[in-house]
């Protein structure tokens, strides 16, 4: 067996929600390092969730990404020493960086929008934007970019 079949495997959740995408990545057998979440409900059910195994993610996450890590300049890079601190991994070494950014304005159907602002005007769908900024930045090996088929068309 080669020794790198049990090196952990760490990822970044962007726009996780209460965290059904991490719940799976969980269970294959990777590692939850950061994770982002607007809702602060959703955060804290995601947090309560994982304390007992992931106790870290208390104070490595951000609820706006774009106030707390786009827009701060030093927050990628103490983000990433952080990760470094707590888990090792170094600049270009994490595995993975997930997220489904809020795109309701593209969506095909339930556009979730009011038709007096037009879909280029909904601060959610330039989100997307962000999290290439966060990937660019944290430079993993892999990303999951899930989002809405209209995304492409725009």
């Amino acid at each position: 067996m080669n020794k790198n079949d049990h090196k952990p495997r760490y990822f970044v959740d962007l726009f996780a929600g209460c965290g059904g995408l991490s719940l799976g990545l969980e269970e294959a057998g990777w590692t939850p390092v950061f994770v982002n979440e607007l809702n602060k409900d959703a955060m804290e059910t995601y947090l309560l969730n994982r304390d007992a195994h992931y106790p870290w993610l208390r104070k490595f996450k951000a609820y706006d990404i774009k106030t707390e890590l786009v827009q701060n300049e030093s927050a990628i890079a103490d983000l990433a020493r952080g990760i470094r601190r707590e888990h090792g991994v170094k600049a270009g070494e994490l595995d993975l960086v997930v997220g489904g950014p809020p795109c309701q304005g593209f969506s095909g159907i339930g556009h979730r929008r009011s038709y007096s602002v037009h879909k280029k005007q909904l601060p959610s769908n330039h989100l997307y934007q962000d999290m290439a900024y966060v990937v660019s930045r944290l430079r993993p090996k892999m990303f999951l970019f899930e989002n809405v088929r209209g995304l492409l068309n725009s």
